[in-house]
């Protein structure tokens, strides 16, 4: 009766398997992030009735590609898991905790999710900004016809206490920024500049450095605006900051804070 039971398992329904086999399983992005470079993924996952230890593998995603690729298979047994992920343009160590670094991007996501006996269990992961994004959209003085916006830099956050607990994904806040700059990505299709950074305790100030290039003077304008972040960079959300550019300083016009499932529903969202 067993050997019986296990060919039918094999060649025709997965049903009759015993319940002691593993059973492959795969991921895919089902948030539909596009990737333009080869993205880095750590899986954390656990049984929520039974279980052992949770465990941590390792993956990568395909630029223009949806799906979630390992160098090892994954098999579990059937039951209900929790799937925890972070992903992130630089390859992560299998830690449970993970320190951020500013200017690079972490996407969390956390599914419950029933392995069954089948020859593949396709898991969608729905991800969400794992720390915070800063947009600057620039309007230049009319004065200003001959200039245009070479660079947008921001003092970062200091990289010290931004730590993300990939069972929970949440992220614990750095308490100051930096006196140093670093280079804010331009986003020629919205015409804004982006900037991903840890987040950052309320009462904190940022401060904007914008240069300047004049298509007849050689020598480039550097300007500089500090703003005072009232309710400082929360994780999962963005900050779109609007600034006037005139021939002598940076004007401050106003700011908004959306959550980023709201930012991503209107926008086409590439790493």
């Amino acid at each position: 009766m067993s050997t019986l039971q296990i060919l039918s398992c094999i060649k025709e329904n997965f049903n009759n398997c015993p319940n002691w086999g593993k059973y492959k399983v795969s991921f895919y992005d089902s948030s539909n992030i596009k990737c333009n470079s080869i993205n880095y993924m750590i899986l954390l996952y656990n049984g929520i009735d039974s279980t052992p230890a949770p465990i941590l593998n390792s993956y990568f995603v395909l630029p223009d590609s949806f799906s979630i690729n390992s160098p090892n298979i994954l098999k579990l047994f059937p039951g209900e898991y929790n799937f925890c992920a972070l992903l992130s343009s630089q390859e992560l160590f299998l830690t449970d905790k993970i320190k951020l670094q500013n200017g690079l991007k972490y996407f969390y996501a956390n599914r419950e999710s029933k392995i069954r006996k089948s020859p593949l269990n396709r898991v969608g992961l729905f991800f969400n900004l794992a720390n915070s994004m800063i947009i600057v959209k620039c309007t230049v003085d009319s004065v200003l016809d001959n200039c245009k916006i070479s660079k947008i830099e921001i003092s970062p956050p200091q990289e010290k206490d931004a730590l993300l607990n990939i069972a929970t994904g949440k992220c614990s806040y750095e308490q100051c920024t930096t006196l140093f700059f670093e280079n804010a990505l331009y986003n020629q299709k919205e015409t804004e500049w982006v900037y991903y950074c840890n987040p950052t305790i309320a009462g904190t100030d940022l401060t904007f450095k914008i240069t300047l290039s004049n298509s007849i003077d050689p020598i480039d304008k550097t300007l500089f605006i500090k703003v005072f972040l009232e309710k400082g960079l929360e994780q999962g959300m963005v900050n779109r900051f609007y600034l006037n550019v005139t021939p002598h300083n940076i004007e401050y016009i106003s700011s908004t804070i959306i959550d980023w499932t709201d930012y991503a529903h209107y926008q086409d969202i590439v790493l």
